[in-house]
């Protein structure tokens, strides 16, 4: 990472990442509970068991979950996947409250960054190119060992 005069510079590769992609905006949702969406539930930190979808992994956390391990299954069989930067105001169990990585670009980048670069902070702008090719994103915070995962709009 360089820091220069208004300007943080880095290279990394580049994840796709579903989180927050919940059919907000008629958009397709990341997971489903028949397993249709656009990510596997594996990747949610999820499987199915006897009919029923359950987390099987420490990051179902980041899923809207009800008691019992079982995520809460919104109309059309989505299960909402959660994002750190949300819209206030929306409750937690809305797929309405979470950026939606089908429709709005943004970069993942490391807690520390966020927190000990000067004018870095979720929600602002970054650009994100590619063999010449940019995009325009806003920022989102990840793991903390993990730079460069961009939403599936930002791909």
């Amino acid at each position: 990472m360089v820091q220069r005069a208004k300007k943080v510079t880095f290279v990394a590769d580049a994840d796709i990442d579903a989180d927050g992609a919940n059919g907000q905006n008629d958009a397709r949702a990341a997971y489903m509970a028949d397993d249709s969406g656009s990510e596997a539930l594996a990747n949610g930190g999820m499987g199915i068991r006897h009919g029923e979808v359950v987390g099987i992994a420490d990051w179902f956390k980041d899923i809207v979950a009800i008691e019992n391990g079982k995520p809460k299954i919104f109309p059309g069989g989505v299960i909402v996947s959660k994002t750190a930067y949300h819209i206030r105001g929306e409750q937690e169990d809305t797929p309405k409250r979470y950026v939606d990585a089908a429709t709005v670009p943004y970069v993942i980048v490391p807690p520390v960054i966020i927190q000990k670069t000067k004018g870095v902070v979720r929600g602002c702008f970054a650009r994100v190119t590619y063999k010449g090719n940019s995009v325009d994103c806003m920022i989102g915070d990840g793991p903390h060992k993990k730079i460069g995962e961009i939403s599936i709009a930002a791909a």
